[in-house]
């Protein structure tokens, strides 16, 4: 049993992680140090999804990639389809549930 960090969670249990893009990956066109790293190692993790998400609404999905991208996030870090936009999440429901 491996334990992440002091909350005893099992690594096990962790079946997605959810990461945030502004501010906590890159802020502006910078990357906060370390991320694209943590960001490969998220993805090589057996059984974990990983998502990115952003509450913006000014941006979509592929431009927040091409943005992630020009800051040196490859397809290893952040691949194709992993960025969730808010307004992408609420798309998604009206279309599930044939909402008009």
């Amino acid at each position: 049993m491996a334990l992440i960090g002091s909350h005893g969670i099992e690594k096990d249990s962790i079946k997605a992680v959810l990461v945030d893009l502004s501010g906590t990956i890159h802020v502006g066109n910078h990357e906060i140090p370390g991320a694209i790293d943590a960001c490969i190692r998220l993805q090589k993790e057996p059984g974990i999804q990983v998502l990115f998400l952003t509450n913006t609404t000014k941006l979509s999905s592929f431009s927040l990639l091409q943005q992630l991208r020009t800051i040196g996030f490859g397809e290893d870090a952040v691949p194709d389809g992993s960025i969730m936009t808010s307004t992408g999440a609420a798309r998604e429901i009206l279309m599930k549930y044939d909402l008009k």
